[in-house]
């Protein structure tokens, strides 16, 4: 489970630690209560660091043998808007995700695994986006058999794609319904 911290800003600009709270929102009602006090430090909330001091995801780089075809695909298929386009790649955004389209002329295809980038959707939306899809004949790699509405997807460089209903929550419900062989829950 993620934990959050408080912190301040003093005025030399470092970031003190003061408390740690389980939930978010606790953390945010003790950013406010210091904020109501009118000091005139800083107040912010941030997740504690992992022991390895990461935080997330940053962005994915996708290489690309076609740098113009994927750039079309991610923003007028799937809807990424674009932030830089260079001779040899482009930045791409999707909500809180960042994607770097990267021109590489040894870029192979990757057919026969199952590594895959899954990209959230909400269910409301899911038919209308499958549809446009599969109307313009952008190739499919798998079917689903896994809880949530997918679409499995190609994109120009046959990089492996999902297009999911669902998040991780649903995911862990529906595998305590009906576990995996030798499942272990945390």
């Amino acid at each position: 489970m993620k934990k959050w911290a408080l912190f301040r800003l003093d005025d030399n600009a470092n970031e003190i630690e003061m408390f740690q709270f389980e939930h978010k929102e606790d953390a945010d009602n003790a950013q406010q209560d210091y904020e109501a006090r009118g000091h005139k430090q800083v107040y912010f909330v941030k997740p504690i660091l992992s022991g390895s001091g990461l935080t997330g995801l940053s962005h994915i780089t996708l290489s690309t043998q076609q740098l113009d075809h994927s750039f079309q695909f991610y923003t007028q298929q799937l809807g990424f808007t674009p932030r830089a386009r260079w001779d040899q790649g482009a930045y791409l955004v999707l909500g809180d995700l960042w994607l770097c389209l990267s021109l590489d002329e040894h870029r192979q295809s990757n057919q026969k695994e199952y590594t895959h980038i899954a990209f959230s959707i909400d269910r409301n939306h899911f038919d209308a986006l499958a549809k446009q899809l599969i109307d313009a004949d952008i190739p499919q790699w798998k079917q689903n058999s896994s809880e949530g509405q997918s679409l499995y997807i190609l994109d120009p460089d046959e990089h492996k794609l999902e297009i999911h209903v669902g998040d991780l929550d649903s995911r862990l419900a529906a595998i305590a319904k009906k576990p995996y062989q030798g499942l272990e829950l945390f």
